[in-house]
């Protein structure tokens, strides 16, 4: 493994090219020979398999009129890649991406065509989390007032080490929330249940020091908003 020093000719680079793979960590930028990835097929892993095969073959059957619209549509709603550039998506890629999202939240999608601009709720999480491991419970705040049936997609990570600062690919989603009374700045959560964080990640036994992401995405038309995170460490 090599880190690598950029110049002026290079902001940043990520992904890979060849046998070299380009990655970040707290430690700031570094490369790796490319190595296969396992491919343990897990539960997640297939969920998201099986949503991206189901899209593809909801598009097959899109009229042309329809598919025009999507490819319209995509022109002007790019996308920020990994590097925070913008990206025109292909209007399958739109669909799929759009098709996905809604079987995320309704767990079922009907989409064929475009949908409305969004208008999405405000930021969900505050700044402050309590995470016990003695009791296996999860508390968090409001960031600021959100309105009733706000829609919003809980994502966590498992209990890591307090330096991992890149957690992005071990994040779950936990569920689906629709807010069902009105939040004020600093108060409970109650709809982010401990329960649904012990059953995707098991106990907090023996995470005691260990830290804990949470991340909650706003969702509206069928896309999801900027996200609010905070991170706790699990307390005994």
């Amino acid at each position: 493994m090599a880190k690598v020093q950029f110049g002026s000719g290079v902001a940043a680079i990520s992904g890979r090219t060849a046998g070299t793979v380009y990655a970040r960590n707290r430690g700031g930028a570094y490369m790796r020979r490319f190595s296969v990835p396992t491919n343990p097929g897990s539960d997640p892993q297939v969920l998201a398999r099986n949503r991206l095969s189901a899209a593809s073959a909801e598009w097959r059957t899109l009229t042309d009129n329809q598919r025009d619209a999507w490819s319209s549509w995509a022109l002007t709603h790019p996308v920020l890649d990994r590097l925070g550039a913008s990206l025109i998506l292909t209007g399958h890629q739109a669909f799929v991406r759009c098709w996905v999202n809604d079987d995320i939240v309704a767990g079922s999608a009907d989409l064929t065509t475009p949908p409305a601009e969004p208008a999405y709720p405000a930021a969900l999480l505050g700044d402050t989390i309590t995470i016990d491991a003695s009791s296996g419970t999860v508390a968090a705040t409001a960031k600021e007032t959100c309105a009733i049936s706000s829609i919003y997609a809980i994502w966590a990570s498992p209990p890591v080490s307090p330096g991992v600062s890149n957690i992005t690919a071990r994040l779950r989603l936990l569920n689906v929330i629709t807010l069902a009374a009105e939040r004020a700045a600093a108060a409970a959560i109650t709809e982010i249940t401990s329960a649904a964080y012990i059953a995707v990640f098991g106990s907090l036994t023996g995470a005691e020091g260990k830290k804990i992401t949470y991340v909650a995405y706003p969702y509206d038309a069928c896309q999801f908003g900027g996200a609010s995170s905070i991170s706790g460490v699990v307390v005994a």
